[in-house]
């Protein structure tokens, strides 16, 4: 089992003789995001990195920090077990899904009540996390409004701001080159 280190997201693992209250295992059906790129194992991990990352630490961003709290404090592993294939028929149509696997080890309750505290997805591919980042971390934005008060930037708006969306254009053809 891997747990992300607090304040910077690495994935760590866990090691032997440590111990959880529950286990809850997850089976994700990939589907695609809204961007065209299917969803994989990296997305339902990235999703505790970035938690992990933003909610503890020098970098904490309060409002992360608040919405996450309880999943960072509970949660104790997680593991990808394995991907499966599935195959629905609807008439003569068949569609085929990966399904990845993931049991996800917490210090808290049982059943649909644990299920509900550190759900293994984000609504998010890692790449645009992983991008959104490292604006962040070079200052064009902050995730929400506290943070940005506190470092005098601007808070994270992909929708009207097209100061930031031209920033991280910027920036994602940069890491493209750098590949």
């Amino acid at each position: 089992a891997l747990l992300p280190e607090p304040g910077s997201g690495r994935l760590l693992p866990v090691g032997r003789g440590k111990i959880a209250a529950s286990r809850v295992v997850y089976r994700v059906r990939n589907s695609a995001f809204h961007d065209g790129t299917s969803m994989s194992v990296a997305d339902l991990l990235y999703a505790y990195a970035f938690a992990a990352a933003w909610g503890a630490g020098a970098a904490a961003d309060p409002g992360i920090a608040q919405a996450t709290a309880l999943a960072r404090e509970r949660l104790k592993g997680v593991r990808l077990l394995r991907v499966e294939t599935e195959t629905l028929a609807s008439g003569e149509d068949k569609l085929t899904y990966e399904v990845p696997v993931i049991e996800v080890y917490l210090d808290y309750g049982f059943g649909g009540e644990a299920a509900a505290v550190a759900p293994p997805w984000s609504t998010l591919p890692w790449h645009l996390l992983a991008l959104l980042e490292e604006g962040a971390r070079r200052g064009y934005f902050a995730f929400g409004a506290t943070a940005g008060a506190r470092r005098g930037v601007p808070e994270l708006d992909l929708v009207r701001n097209t100061t930031i969306v031209g920033q991280l254009g910027g920036l994602a053809r940069e890491l493209e080159e750098r590949a």
